[in-house]
């Protein structure tokens, strides 16, 4: 069964956010597992794969690495606020 999403529906997870945040800044998840390096953090483009697809929790420093890199805040990324 082909289940249709609208975009305000779309944005109700922290995957969905964060993969399009990634899209709208042209980084791979390759790129983002090299840059996380930076902050000390070593992560799999897989392992990002995975949280994408809301089946894989981050960690706290995880959430705030992300936030930094993809220039939101953990408040958007966690859906606690509206779309940006």
């Amino acid at each position: 069964m082909l289940v249709v999403m609208k975009q305000d529906e779309m944005l109700r997870s922290f995957g969905r956010r964060f993969q399009l945040l990634r899209q709208e800044k042209d980084l791979s998840q390759t790129a983002i597992a090299a840059m996380l390096q930076g902050y000390g953090i070593t992560i799999t483009p897989s392992h990002l794969s995975l949280v994408e697809k809301n089946k894989r929790n981050v960690s706290v420093d995880l959430l705030v690495a992300l936030a930094r890199l993809l220039e939101t805040s953990t408040d958007y990324l966690l859906v606690l606020i509206p779309n940006a």
